[in-house]
């Protein structure tokens, strides 16, 4: 989830996306869209989206197989090209 600092029809990344339903997203009156703020809307419902994205991503991972950083590493990848490309070949070797 973002703070609107994507526009509009841009897709935020995954990694920090939680589950919502309808009524929470956007039909309800403290749904995401109606508060229109993260950090507000977070607030609203008591959660803690940091540590509810990391456990959301552990979930996966256990579930998956995948291999997840944690969210400070992988911001600083992304970021990174030579972190970003060094990664991509350590995979594509694992692979292989």
């Amino acid at each position: 989830m973002k703070d609107g600092s994507q526009g509009m029809s841009r897709k935020p990344s995954d990694a920090s996306a939680i589950p919502l339903c309808r009524c929470c997203h956007r039909t309800a009156p403290d749904s995401y869209h109606a508060i229109g703020n993260q950090t507000a809307w977070a607030r609203l419902h008591n959660l803690n989206l940091r540590r509810l994205i990391t456990r959301l991503r552990a979930c996966y991972a256990l579930l998956s197989g995948a291999s997840i950083m944690p969210m400070s590493r992988k911001q600083r990848f992304y970021r990174n090209p030579v972190l970003m490309s060094q990664r991509l070949a350590e995979l594509r070797k694992a692979r292989a």
